[in-house]
């Protein structure tokens, strides 16, 4: 049976549980071309015309097409996309910018979550393009569950106007040669990295985002050429090169050739420190205060190597209790109340909370073979 038709059947029989997971996976699958059919097929005209006849501001999920189809019949109704496939952004944001009908888009989703697991997490080697184990996280969101920007948010960032300098992103070389079933909730397995020991020669796919009409890529101050970019391209160019240590540096032109941008990555050395960057210097006795830990590995220069990895122990002492730490990991499978977490390209996050009581919360953060780091987090009273 045809994806169309697995759809049209679905929509036809009762509204139970099996239904909805069955459509979830359908949609999942099935190209962008497919779902705008089906989005303004007579199936969804005679599903939704009792709604749209009774409702002034219409919110759709995953139908960008249905806006000039009911605009069609319904030139006075207002529309916005009530749930959307991040990686769509540049046509969803397009239509918000040009058709007057159509007042604004809402993200599946901006911060990623536990649950729904592994629906944009990445499994290579397997048919699967759904959740498996040991997923734990949707990791669909355009920021990680430590608070992290992913590429994906980039994109957005560029699809708003808001960015024209460009911003370069490299497929796990690790993963070359192992494929993987994407669907509509996961954007390019991609991470801000051009460090990868052991990998020299493997072809490395690096995708340039870019506001820009034109992005060049240089690799050690070669040109590797000029690639078009736009709303057309989705606002990416990607060049397959062999991976070679070094400085890989991207320039978007406009269309008068004139540089707007430039981005750059470096090889980073080998992990030698522990980072901490802290939300907060004080915290006080309230119930509501709460002090985070960016904790990442990086090298003599503070410049993180989501290469390395290490087993992070946080140890805490006086005034407060640990009351989390983990990472943005899809797959992890320890509990956030351990004390002792793995690094997931090169980041954990910690959370303390204070106890009832004025004091110094001391805080030791350690790694294997890697310098302990101690903090001294004063708190005071609450007002």
């Amino acid at each position: 049976m045809s994806s169309f038709a697995n759809v049209q059947k679905t929509l036809n029989e009762d509204d139970s549980t099996k239904d909805k997971d069955q459509l979830n996976g359908v949609m999942g699958d099935i190209t962008d071309e497919q779902r705008d059919a089906i989005n303004i097929s007579e199936v969804e005209d005679s599903q939704l015309a009792e709604a749209e006849d009774n409702i002034d501001a219409i919110g759709y999920n995953y139908m960008p097409a249905r806006y000039s189809h009911h605009h069609k019949s319904h030139p006075n109704s207002v529309m916005f996309g009530s749930e959307s496939y991040a990686r769509e952004i540049p046509r969803l944001w397009h239509d918000v910018e040009t058709l007057p009908y159509v007042i604004g888009d809402f993200t599946w989703t901006g911060y990623d979550y536990l649950g729904e697991a592994g629906i944009g997490a990445y499994h290579y080697d397997t048919d699967s393009d759904m959740g498996m184990w040991p997923d734990r996280l949707a990791y669909c969101g355009d920021i990680d569950l430590t608070g992290y920007r992913r590429p994906v948010s980039y994109l957005r960032e560029i699809a708003y106007g808001l960015r024209t300098k460009p911003y370069i992103t490299v497929s796990r070389v690790d993963k070359e040669g192992h494929p993987v079933v994407l669907n509509h909730w996961k954007y390019e397995d991609v991470i801000r990295s051009w460090t990868f020991p052991g990998y020299e020669g493997t072809n490395a796919h690096v995708q340039v985002l870019s506001a820009g009409k034109t992005v060049e890529l240089l690799l050690n101050d070669k040109s590797l050429g000029k690639k078009e970019t736009g709303l057309h391209t989705n606002y990416a160019a990607v060049f397959t090169i062999p991976y070679e240590p070094g400085t890989l540096k991207a320039v978007s032109y406009n269309e008068n050739d004139e540089v707007i941008g430039t981005d750059e990555l470096i090889t980073i050395s080998p992990a030698s420190k522990i980072k901490i960057s802290t939300n907060k210097k004080d915290l006080t006795t309230s119930d509501n205060d709460l002090l985070l830990l960016e904790i990442e590995l990086t090298d003599r220069n503070g410049n993180l190597n989501m290469w390395s990895k290490a087993d992070i122990t946080v140890e805490v002492e006086g005034a407060g209790s640990l009351m989390g730490l983990g990472s943005a990991d899809p797959q992890a499978q320890r509990s956030y109340q351990d004390d002792t977490c793995p690094t997931y390209d090169g980041r954990i996050l910690a959370a303390i909370r204070p106890d009832n009581q004025a004091g110094t919360i001391k805080v030791s953060i350690k790694a294997p073979n890697l310098d302990t780091v101690v903090m001294n987090i004063p708190v005071k009273n609450k007002d």
